[in-house]
């Protein structure tokens, strides 16, 4: 009787005991890696913080106040958006796989690409920005976006990115809003077209 009670209190008490102990998660086997989510909380990191390029945008765009037409200055003839980033590489000393313009005339039309991209000032030095600006893969388009030619060509379209231009209206909104004769309108049109075409061809997300 009495050692009979003893032992189912013992028992109980340590029943008790062990279903209140914390008892260790088993987690089944995932397709996600180790590997893999640490990709994505670095990507969401990146994603909360402005990068260096972004911040030498930012200082760029409030720089300059875009307004009243656009003069030749603003609007570019060279066609070959692709060779800005070797151009800036090369004239940093690194090595570089693509040919670059050599006749002096195709070199001052990249030099004037540079400069309405504000990669390049007007004494042909490297901006920080064009520096920058070869750490991210996205950079031409935001580059372009903030140009006053890009910028200017989103306003006259009524879009907010550079990804909805639309290429075929490159000519008509250089004769609405330049002070240049439709001739020229229609030579510069041309790499305007290309420099969209090249955005969108280019395999990264365009601003």
């Amino acid at each position: 009787g009495a050692t009979r009670t003893k032992s189912l209190r013992t028992e109980i008490k340590e029943a008790a005991r062990h279903s209140l102990r914390p008892r260790k998660r088993r987690f089944k086997a995932s397709n996600v890696s180790t590997s893999a989510v640490a990709t994505m909380v670095q990507d969401m990191a990146k994603k909360r913080k402005t990068s260096a390029f972004d911040q030498k945008l930012n200082e760029h765009r409030k720089q300059f106040v875009h307004g009243g037409p656009l003069q030749g200055s603003d609007v570019p003839q060279h066609n070959r958006l692709e060779t800005i980033k070797p151009a800036l590489k090369s004239r940093l000393g690194k090595r570089i796989d693509m040919e670059l313009p050599t006749c002096r005339r195709s070199i001052l039309f990249m030099e004037h690409a540079m400069r309405i991209l504000g990669v390049l000032d007007e004494d042909g030095r490297i901006t920080e920005l064009g520096e920058a600006a070869l750490k991210e893969d996205n950079s031409l388009s935001k580059l372009f976006a903030v140009s006053p030619v890009g910028s200017a060509w989103m306003v006259w379209s009524g879009v907010k990115e550079v990804a909805a231009l639309n290429p075929d209206t490159a000519f008509d909104f250089l004769k609405d809003c330049s002070v240049m004769s439709e001739s020229t309108c229609k030579r510069r049109s041309r790499a305007l077209v290309r420099w969209i075409h090249f955005l969108r061809s280019n395999g990264k997300k365009v601003a």
